[in-house]
């Protein structure tokens, strides 16, 4: 059966880890403090992996959704989304190493 809205808003922790699942590889995590947190299994090349989506409610179910169903496109491609994720987060940081690579390339 699939989450909605209210099941996750009424869901408490209960002192250890448990999932909610959504279905399709998504599920809610809830942590023994608390915390709530939209993950998605996959597998790639016989290997399960894991993809965390985002924190609840910074990230909504609908979105949640959209982005493991992307993910599902990217394994079906044989890309590996948690690989994409960490390179794009990598990239975005502004460091002088960054900066100093991106000015050797372009010039």
């Amino acid at each position: 059966m699939a989450l909605n809205d209210k099941q996750i808003r009424l869901a408490k922790a209960i002192g250890k880890k448990q999932k909610l699942t959504d279905g399709n590889g998504l599920y809610l995590e809830i942590t023994p403090k608390g915390t709530k947190v939209f993950r998605f299994d996959f597998a790639i090349q016989r290997k399960c992996q894991t993809l965390t989506i985002g924190k609840y409610p910074a990230v909504s179910l609908s979105e949640a959704r959209i982005a493991a169903e992307n993910a599902r496109i990217q394994v079906s491609l044989g890309n590996n989304p948690a690989t994409a994720k960490q390179e794009t987060i990598a990239a975005r940081k502004t460091t002088f190493f960054n900066i100093t690579t991106q000015w050797h390339n372009a010039y």
